[in-house]
């Protein structure tokens, strides 16, 4: 997105030199200049030398645009509505860049909640196998429903696992977003089992 606000930009930049320079056209110009002109006689006279003939000219050049100035004034107002096209463009490439990372930061923060909420579940679950494996041990339940809490605490360990993932496919988006933010620390990562 950061290509697309930054080519929005360098249109906003373009449209404004050439509005600029439309504007400028409408004025009288006074330029200085130089020319030089040489010619050459090769007539059929071949027993005179060849005579050359060289012109110089330098001197001011004035450009008032008498005759014109409508063009001219079209080519200004033209050049002022493009500028306005292009900061159209660019405010929307903003909002459409702002859009984009806020949605990038929600579905990081549902991944966190999720993340956290499957950490949490997961302990619940662990806490409910080890009463099930003191029952058995005691002769309370058999091992048949402590194999069932064990794969519940399996599923546990898969979500746990899903929701890792979908909170770091989180981060990349957001660093997508923010065209290449530096990684979050991994002190506080979670360890899973």
């Amino acid at each position: 997105m950061a290509r697309l606000s930054a080519a929005a930009e360098a249109a906003v930049l373009r449209a404004s030199a050439e509005a600029g320079l439309a504007d400028a056209a409408r004025y009288p110009m006074i330029s200085l200049g130089a020319m030089v002109l040489g010619s050459r006689n090769i007539n059929n006279n071949r027993n005179k030398p060849a005579q050359e003939f060289d012109i110089v000219t330098a001197g001011p050049t004035v450009e008032v645009p008498l005759f014109d100035w409508g063009y001219k004034q079209a080519q200004a107002a033209s050049g002022h509505h493009l500028l306005a096209a292009s900061l159209q463009d660019f405010r929307a490439a903003v909002l459409i860049a702002y859009q984009e990372a806020e949605n990038a930061l929600g579905q990081l923060q549902l991944a966190s909640k999720r993340e956290a909420a499957a950490v949490r579940q997961l302990a619940d679950t662990g806490e409910i196998t080890k009463a099930m494996r003191r029952r058995e041990t005691l002769g309370l339940a058999s091992s048949l429903d402590n194999l069932t809490v064990e794969a519940a605490e399996l599923a546990e360990e898969k979500e746990l696992v899903e929701a890792k993932k979908q909170k770091l496919l989180a981060y990349v988006a957001v660093f997508k977003v923010l065209a290449g933010a530096s990684p979050p620390s991994t002190e506080n990562a979670v360890v899973a089992r």
